[in-house]
């Protein structure tokens, strides 16, 4: 709609009208207001928005108002009793009833089609949940007129100054909080730094930081993650420098070492979301140039005749399809029923700055299965992927070592998480993994 399309039913004022509801014959508007003087009332317009009446004039916070079928009452919630409770207004008497009367607080009333129960949203000390509560007349208690604890506020009628300015993101882009962060390698010894994240206040960028430092071997690990909202697509760039670990890769008949390996990468990406409330599709298209050059010394030892690690660029260009459908809720410590999906093809060329030639494709499918238990979850998985093109020691894929938390193996990835087994123990051109977890 354009702004030629509305019809506003209220001029300009210092006035805040909030959720307007129209009466079941559709001649009046119940609607909630904020006036000047801390007032939060219900009022009265007609259907052209000419106000009919002010129900009430307090302190107390009144709003959410409903009507029942029969347009008999306005249903809404306040705190006049100190609780948020639900309570009736009659028209025809214009009495007030009080409905509930809860301990935690009862918010926005929502009457069933026939008028007989109450649905509203109640908080506990769980946190808000739906309830139901039975429409009966008879058990409805007189409300207790509001007794107002506050003292008496006055405005100077003056006029208000307002300003137009360029929105600025940086005032509120600054990381807000920090976390300790601890890395390791065979090569780099132990690190020790932390983990940071920020955005702005309306989430058009973001990013997050980690630095670690080995006071050991002076070597500095870090990885930076930014992605900008404010267009169509999504962009997103990433910087790191970390070590990369390949278990018993240095193999011969004298005896077998880990390679690790540093990995310098930057990464741009946009990303194409179609999202949907109960399913989210994306497209990502990007480019990733990956630098890597051995921290273990080669040979590893005199004499030395296994499989030499490659080092050099691998630059690659990739497209990704991604779907998800599956739920997170409040108390969710991972997703729940439903499902995510990656399907992505991803080519290394000279043209591309590569040293080596790689086609790859990934499908990827987590199946989270819901336990009759509250937040109890299955996650069924299925991975397969395939390369052709240039072979070396390293491999197209890797199997092995544990993630902290769910990962969904996206095509821009080469690591593949296998709990109990040591990292990247496993290396090849194809890679199959199906894992059940609780």
């Amino acid at each position: 709609a354009a702004e030629k399309d509305i019809t506003y039913l209220s001029p300009e004022s210092e006035n805040q009208f909030e959720t307007p509801r129209y009466s079941p014959d559709g001649a009046m508007i119940a609607v909630g207001v904020w006036q000047p003087g801390g007032f939060k009332d219900i009022w009265l317009l007609d259907s052209q928005g000419r106000k009919i009446d002010e129900l009430m004039h307090d302190r107390a916070i009144d709003g959410g108002a409903a009507w029942s079928p029969d347009g008999k009452f306005l249903y809404f919630a306040s705190d006049r009793t100190g609780i948020f409770n639900l309570y009736a207004y009659e028209l025809a008497t214009k009495k007030i009833s009080q409905i509930t009367n809860v301990l935690g607080g009862a918010f926005t009333p929502a009457p069933s089609p026939d008028g007989k129960q109450l649905v509203f949203s109640s908080y506990g000390s769980l946190g808000l949940d739906l309830q139901m509560h039975p429409v009966d007349p008879l058990s409805w208690k007189l409300a207790v007129p509001y007794a107002d604890p506050y003292p008496v506020i006055t405005y100077a009628d003056r006029p208000v100054e307002t300003r137009r300015s360029a929105y600025n993101p940086l005032p509120t882009l600054a990381p807000r909080f920090w976390l300790p962060w601890y890395g390791y390698s065979e090569e780099s010894r132990d690190l020790f730094g932390f983990l940071t994240f920020g955005q702005d206040a309306i989430e058009r960028h973001s990013y997050t930081l980690t630095g670690l430092y080995s006071p050991t071997t002076y070597r500095t690990w870090y990885a930076f993650n930014y992605a900008y909202d404010g267009l169509y697509p999504t962009i997103q760039v990433a910087a790191s420098d970390l070590d990369g670990t390949y278990s018993d890769l240095l193999t011969d008949t004298t005896g077998t070492k880990d390679y690790v390996q540093q990995e310098r990468t930057i990464d741009a990406t946009l990303v194409f979301p179609l999202l949907k409330l109960q399913k989210q599709h994306a497209l990502r298209i990007g480019y990733r140039r990956k630098a890597i050059s051995a921290l273990t010394p080669l040979p590893p030892w005199s004499g030395y005749s296994g499989p030499a690690p490659v080092q050099g660029t691998l630059a690659s260009g990739h497209i990704v399809y991604l779907f998800n459908n599956a739920k997170q809720y409040g108390f969710s410590i991972s997703p729940e029923d439903g499902r995510t999906l990656a399907v992505g093809y991803k080519q290394y060329d000279e043209s591309l700055g590569s040293d080596f030639n790689i086609t790859k494709f990934t499908a990827d499918w987590h199946e989270y299965i819901g336990l009759p238990w509250k937040h109890h979850v299955l996650q069924a998985r299925a991975f397969a992927g395939s390369s052709k093109g240039d072979v070396f020691p390293q491999g197209a894929f890797q199997v092995g070592g544990d993630n902290p938390g769910d990962t969904l193996m996206a095509i821009d990835d080469e690591s593949l998480y296998l709990r109990g087994y040591p990292v990247n123990a496993f290396r090849g051109r194809k890679a199959v993994l199906a894992s059940l977890e609780y």
